[in-house]
């Protein structure tokens, strides 16, 4: 194998766990929607049968624990600004932040149910979840508020465009 497809293997690792969440039906699907919070994870049948001959870990229990409410795989777009895209309120994003673990991934996992399953990139979730720490939820954040930054910055661009033509 060349070093480019081992690559590109590492960037695509997350999208066949989508594609193995919806093989799992709606049972399955259910028990991982259902479960309260990510230690509950563990104890599921549905875990394991999502996983397939992966082995467990932690990085993969947090984003089994956030799949359910994970919409269609957008690439590129980052969890941030998806769920800004969704209109999550920036204080929510601040507890996420604040929290300590697990009740970090139970604060973003509401969000995401808030944003109303956001569709955005599966690898980079999956990536932020891998390693899951301050430093991926202070990255969360960023492009949560660099994504308003480029909101407000392209409406008051469109103004100055609709001044300039009248």
């Amino acid at each position: 194998m060349t070093a480019q497809n081992n690559q590109a293997e590492k960037t695509d690792f997350f999208i066949p766990l989508v594609d193995a969440y919806q093989r799992l039906g709606t049972g399955g699907q259910a028990d991982l929607r259902r479960v309260k919070n990510l230690d509950a994870v563990a104890d599921l049948p549905a875990y394991y049968r999502w996983l397939g001959n992966r082995k467990p870990s932690l990085a993969l229990q947090r984003f089994a624990f956030l799949l359910p409410y994970l919409g269609r795989h957008i690439p590129g777009l980052a969890p941030g600004r998806a769920l800004r895209k969704g209109r999550v309120n920036e204080v929510r994003m601040f507890q996420v932040l604040r929290s300590h673990s697990p009740r970090d991934l139970e604060q973003l996992r509401r969000l995401f149910q808030q944003a109303d399953s956001p569709g955005m990139d599966a690898n980079k979730l999956g990536r932020s979840l891998h390693f899951w720490g301050r430093s991926a939820k202070q990255d969360l954040l960023r492009d949560f508020l660099v994504t308003e930054i480029d909101l407000s910055s392209n409406t008051s661009q469109t103004a100055d465009l609709s001044d300039d033509q009248g």
